[in-house]
């Protein structure tokens, strides 16, 4: 994403933690802030949309 920290790999951790391993944005949060890394749900959950936007033409 443009403007922000989120890299391609980053913005693949946090979708398929979520998406294949069920991984809910509160335990990310809990993740990244242990590893010294301040992201928000807030910021995550709006990454994951954004992506979901930019991929919706190769989804269908």
């Amino acid at each position: 994403m443009p403007g922000s920290i989120a890299s391609a790999s980053l913005l693949a951790f946090i979708i398929t933690g979520k998406y294949c391993d069920s991984l809910p944005f509160y335990r990310h949060e809990r993740i990244f802030k242990r590893l010294g890394v301040d992201i928000s749900r807030t910021n995550m959950c709006n990454w994951t949309i954004k992506t979901a936007l930019k991929c919706s033409d190769l989804i269908d």
